[in-house]
């Protein structure tokens, strides 16, 4: 996936705009990643949108506040939804080895949980936005 970025300043100088383009992602990674960064509390605004659902395209745009960059927020959402995946993952392997113990003639369970990080699956960790490859995110019809 290739992520893209353009940035605006907002009319007070204290505040800044970026809008990302996130290729061949989708809402699953919209809502959560606009909850995360809503979550934090130098974000003024925050939303995605996808333009038209025959493009691989996904636009996540984000308005900073207290001259913090967007950039910034953007990293620590990213990192805070990867914590979250990690809870999961490990409540989950909690879970299923306590159930184990507990019933030992249960079927086994062959499938494991596989959490990827979200620099894994997304490329879009805030340590590679500087090096990633420019693009103009795709506008909505």
């Amino acid at each position: 996936m290739t992520v893209a970025s353009t940035t605006t300043t907002a009319s007070s100088s204290s505040t800044q705009v970026r809008t990302y383009a996130f290729r061949n992602e989708d809402h699953t990674l919209g809502n959560v990643l606009r909850y995360a960064l809503m979550q934090h509390v130098d974000v003024e605004g925050a939303g995605y949108n996808i333009p038209h659902p025959s493009e691989e395209v996904m636009n996540v745009w984000v308005q900073s506040k207290n001259n913090v960059s967007p950039d910034d927020c953007m990293e620590q959402a990213l990192e805070n939804i990867q914590d979250m995946c990690d809870h999961v993952s490990a409540t989950y392997a909690d879970a299923l080895r306590r159930f184990k113990e507990k019933n030992p003639k249960a079927p086994a369970f062959t499938a494991q949980p596989q959490v990827a990080s979200v620099a894994e699956t997304s490329g879009s960790s805030a340590k590679n936005m500087k090096t990633m490859k420019t693009e103009k995110p795709a506008k909505a019809k």
